[in-house]
């Protein structure tokens, strides 16, 4: 007998006290030996699998000049490598009655007649039969799905239903889906590789997305350049500009304003007033060095022109921008720029020195703050 669900029968080895039967070798063991392994995982496929096998094992030993299996239960029925299920111990029934009666315990023996038919029990109907063999069949599937030995749930029902054999169906009539364990497997893992390609896309355009985020935070942290020096693991080395504008800027009257806020109203304040800092010197090519008070990593600068440029902030005036002559004479360069002299102004360490005020651009036409001539700091305390 030749089939993929059968163990194949190799030949019989016989002696004067030894009667050995030799057939291929499983080795996953019997399903028994699977069904009790509580470290074995039987998901529903697998499950399935082994059923369709063994209806397929079934039918054909059903169609064969056998007819008949008489010895169906769950030790019976093998698992190779592969996982597939191959029924055994059938046929030679004259060397098997003689085997069971001389080696198996009286307790093996009655342990055993939990997969025979009532109708054989009973000898109703003696030997065996196709009917018997597909009650077997049903004591056998309800191990597989329930795991457990044959009639330890009370109100155990066969698959069939029946315990009269006229009415059991046989295997002819069960129809199976081709499907075995490496088939479900193969499959497994093609829906598995399918779902990964997507999972890693999508993880990969998140990473993507919180590298940009990233940049974009050490951007405003530090210059370009810089941040992509630090990026690579390269050392930072101090460089040197022979011109470079710097400004700084005040929000007159802070303390006492917030003295008269709420702690969310100067939480609103700062957040849109930095939040339009951050936004205009995106779209130039410009850099925040930092803000007074706060603690992060910033880009530090030094030389004569950083106290310049903090001393035209301490002596401007409110809604104003004054500028040093350097600073004066480059944008008269650039043209375009409106500028008016402020005069003589005493700046410390440095004396009195002519500076200027920026007023505004041409072409540029959006709201400024009114321009007086003439202002004084008191207009803007609380």
């Amino acid at each position: 007998m030749h089939h993929e669900n059968i163990n194949k029968f190799l030949g019989l080895c016989v002696s004067e006290k030894l009667c050995t039967i030799i057939t291929s070798y499983c080795s996953k063991g019997s399903l028994r030996d699977i069904i009790f392994n509580d470290n074995i995982k039987l998901e529903w496929m697998t499950m399935f699998s082994m059923i369709s096998d063994l209806v397929n094992g079934m039918n054909y030993i059903h169609k064969s000049d056998l007819a008949v299996h008489g010895n169906l239960k769950s030790s019976n029925c093998l698992i190779d490598n592969r996982w597939v299920l191959k029924i055994a111990d059938f046929g030679i029934p004259s060397i098997r009655q003689k085997r069971d009666k001389g080696e198996l315990s009286m307790e093996k023996i009655l342990e055993d007649q939990f997969w025979t038919a009532p109708e054989h029990l009973r000898e109703i109907i003696p030997g065996s039969s196709q009917k018997g063999d597909m009650y077997s069949f049903g004591i056998i599937l309800y191990e597989i799905i329930t795991r457990s030995d044959p009639y330890e749930c009370d109100t155990l029902e066969t698959a069939n239903g029946k315990q009269g054999a006229i009415q059991r169906s046989n295997f002819l009539f069960l129809p199976v889906k081709k499907l075995n364990m490496v088939d479900s497997l193969i499959g497994k893992l093609e829906r598995y590789a399918n779902n990964l390609e997507e999972v890693v896309e999508q993880r990969t355009k998140e990473l993507r997305e919180e590298k940009k985020k990233t940049d974009d935070l050490l951007y405003q942290m530090l210059p370009r350049q810089v941040a992509e020096q630090l990026k690579k693991g390269q050392v930072v080395n101090a460089e040197l500009f022979n011109d470079v504008t710097i400004y700084f800027s005040d929000i007159v009257g802070f303390t006492a304003l917030s003295a008269l806020s709420t702690p969310i109203q100067i939480v609103n304040l700062l957040n849109e007033l930095y939040t339009n800092f951050d936004n205009i010197i995106a779209k130039h090519d410009v850099y925040k060095v930092s803000v007074v008070g706060t603690a992060m990593p910033r880009y530090c600068l030094f030389g004569d022109t950083v106290n310049m440029a903090s001393r035209m902030e301490s002596t401007g005036e409110p809604l104003r921008i004054q500028l040093s002559q350097t600073s004066c004479d480059c944008l008269r360069t650039a043209t375009g720029y409106i500028i008016s002299l402020r005069g003589e102004t005493d700046i410390k360490g440095k004396g009195c020195q002519k500076t200027y005020w920026l007023k505004g651009k041409l072409g540029y036409n959006k709201p400024l703050p009114e321009f007086w001539e003439k202002t004084e700091r008191e207009r803007f305390q609380f």
